[in-house]
């Protein structure tokens, strides 16, 4: 396990380092190494490891506190529309729109599109919030309003 750790970091230190060098966000070279560390390690039965369970749990943990770093109650209450109107509109026109998609365009099943709409709705707070601020943009009007979104 320690192998595939100091290898995870190695492999993303240098997709990172590379996709620098062009301006690309890091968030690609994270998922490049995911990829990498999938087929080096076979690790594609690892869904049903419960140690790998356990370390990604760490990942929801970090994200949770990275948006815990970028808000404060005061700047809750000064975003409400941003989180309360606009995070809860973002979050049902888009299941809405992925529903629609997947079950009628694509033949999917009922329940099998109502959890792939909301899967797909919600998960953009990691990715956003990465690029954000690693482009200084969050700190930005457009930025706060992103954020409060995602808070939602």
């Amino acid at each position: 396990m320690l192998s595939i750790i100091v290898f995870t970091l190695l492999i993303s230190l240098i997709c990172n380092i590379i996709l620098k060098k062009f301006g690309l966000p890091t968030i690609i070279g994270y998922i490049a190494t995911g990829t990498i560390i999938a087929y080096g390690f076979g690790l594609h039965d690892a869904v049903h490891n419960h140690e790998l369970k356990e370390i990604a749990e760490f990942g929801v943990v970090f994200l949770m506190f990275t948006i815990g770093l970028e808000f404060s109650i005061s700047h809750l209450k000064k975003m409400r529309y941003e989180v309360f109107v606009a995070g809860s509109l973002q979050i049902i026109i888009t299941a809405i729109v992925v529903y629609l998609l997947s079950f009628y365009m694509m033949g999917i099943e009922q329940k099998m599109s109502i959890v792939i709409s909301l899967a797909i709705a919600l998960s953009s707070t990691a990715i956003v919030l990465k690029t954000f601020n690693e482009n200084g943009e969050i700190n930005k009007r457009h930025g706060q309003r992103a954020l409060g979104i995602l808070i939602m």
